[in-house]
């Protein structure tokens, strides 16, 4: 491999050697990357350029033979010993797509494209602009974001309540919080872009922001949240099929989106969300292809949406932020009544304080609580949220050493909005106001059997079917959910032959 002048000459004579080609190739890449700014990289095991919009995308046929022409001269010998230059080599092309990550060495790595400072894996501040390996991290700031020169800096206390207050109050103040770990909730919301990275491969939960009418601020308080550390989201609307959502969940983790957004919905029922939700690495096909395609999850995940159902796998992933503003919605007030007639306006312009702010809970956080040893604790969060222990631990401690009340505080009213256990609780309650006592697994079969049975069409609706498949159903789950509570009733066993179940109340 001989360097000229402009660009790198490969001899690709003998098509024997075609994994000899692909491996000069990828070290060209590589030598003719720029360290800082990086024009290839690799996300999980895809080789991607960043776009225009900021975004990464996977390099294709085309985009990459483009690129292998821009930095190198393929030539081939002819038999009286000249060497003539020729086209790209699909051959080469495709090897090159069709490796696994490991074999592109030298290739910066990234896992997501910034362009405000974050928090990297080590614990120190990304605020440099360019590649950063031990995070994975490209920092492309803002050409607009004004930031002070030392970022999230503290001088005293007093900083901290000031970063607080233009936070919650000037960013987050004029919306109708239900309770106050709903504002606490957004405010967790607010900070997780800026430790994401920290946070790692673990998981994060998906912060759904709900309200019982139109017009509440749902969409606003979700798109200005994110401003500090994302800027301005896109919203994506929410699918029912799940190969349409697997789709579209891969897109949105090739692009390396901050932020994935699923505005206005009805129900969260989605497995493959679910499963996506729940783990630090995604694996999927590409659309038209047999290869796999592995990709870290960075991103933020928020729902949206009025009285939105969830099933009981998303129960158990989600944050509530609820609003309820009251007897008049915000949307029918005059601008007067607000702190800024433009609130997402006024957060873009007012990008680099909020940034600053948001870094100096950060860092508050992680100077910790000094004891008379000399030894430093970690504030500890108020709660914690399985499966997503590490989130909860990095952004409920950011809340407890700033002082903010109530995070997690409200995960029972997730209860309410379970589509599956309200189908649970008014079966319960069908079943109570019948007054028959205990019964049999037959006789709740036949009380529950259609066409006759009076407790069909409260049954909840993935336990109809025949006769012998709603028994085989009510088996399993009455075993399953001896004790349980739904609603105000319980479900109660007595042992006996046979057994029988009945519903009380609490």
């Amino acid at each position: 491999m001989a360097i000229t002048t402009d660009r790198i000459e490969i001899d690709v004579t003998r098509p024997d050697l075609l994994h000899a080609h692909a491996d000069e190739a990828i070290a060209a890449l590589a030598a003719k990357n720029d360290p800082t700014f990086p024009r290839v990289m690799v996300r999980g095991n895809e080789l991607i350029r960043r776009t225009e919009r900021g975004e990464l995308e996977a390099f294709t046929k085309a985009s990459l033979r483009d690129e292998l022409s821009r930095i190198i001269v393929f030539l081939m010998t002819g038999q009286d010993g000249e060497r003539v230059p020729v086209k790209v080599p699909s051959d080469v092309v495709d090897t090159i797509l069709s490796r696994d990550s490991a074999e592109y060495a030298g290739i910066a790595r990234v896992d997501r494209v910034i362009d405000a400072p974050v928090l990297g894996s080590d614990g120190r501040l990304i605020d440099t602009p360019g590649h950063h390996p031990g995070s994975r991290v490209l920092y492309v700031p803002d050409p607009e974001l004004d930031l002070p020169a030392t970022v999230g800096a503290i001088s005293s206390h007093e900083d901290v309540w000031i970063a607080r207050d233009l936070l919650m109050d000037e960013l987050l103040g004029d919306f109708g919080f239900e309770d106050e770990a709903s504002k606490a909730n957004a405010l967790a919301l607010l900070l997780l872009p800026f430790v994401r990275e920290y946070i790692g491969d673990h998981p994060t939960p998906m912060h759904l922001v709900t309200a019982p009418e139109v017009g509440s601020g749902k969409t606003l308080l979700a798109r200005t949240a994110l401003v500090p550390g994302c800027g301005v989201v896109d919203l994506m609307a929410n699918v029912d099929d799940e190969d349409e959502m697997r789709k579209r969940i891969t897109s949105s983790l090739l692009a390396g989106r901050q932020a994935v957004v699923l505005d206005n919905i009805n129900d969260i029922a989605s497995g493959v969300l679910a499963g996506a939700i729940t783990t630090g690495r995604w694996a999927d096909r590409k659309l038209g292809e047999s290869r796999e395609v592995r990709l870290p999850v960075r991103n933020v995940w928020v729902a949206t949406g009025n009285n939105v159902g969830l099933t009981s796998e998303h129960n158990r992933r989600a944050v509530p932020i609820i609003l309820d503003p009251g007897d008049v919605r915000p949307s029918d007030r005059p601008k007067q009544a607000f702190r800024h007639a433009n609130l997402e306006a006024w957060a873009r312009e007012n990008r680099g304080r909020l940034v600053d702010a948001a870094l100096t809970l950060v860092r508050n956080w992680q100077e910790g609580t000094v004891l008379s040893d000399g030894s430093v604790v970690p504030h500890a969060a108020e709660r914690t949220l399985g499966s997503f222990e590490r989130w909860a631990e990095v952004v409920g401690g950011i809340l407890t050493a700033a002082g903010v009340k109530g995070f997690l505080g409200n995960r029972e009213k997730l209860v309410a909005m379970s589509s599956d256990e309200r189908e649970v609780a008014q079966w319960f309650e069908a079943w109570r106001q019948l007054q028959r006592g205990p019964v049999s697994l037959e006789e709740l079969t036949d009380l529950c059997t259609a066409p006759s049975g009076p407790l069909y069409d409260a049954l909840p609706e993935h336990m109809r079917a025949s006769r012998s498949d709603v028994k085989k159903q009510l088996q399993f789950w009455l075993r399953a959910n001896k004790g349980a509570k739904y609603g105000a009733l319980k479900l109660v066993k007595q042992d006996g032959r046979p057994n029988r179940w009945d519903v009380t109340a609490l």
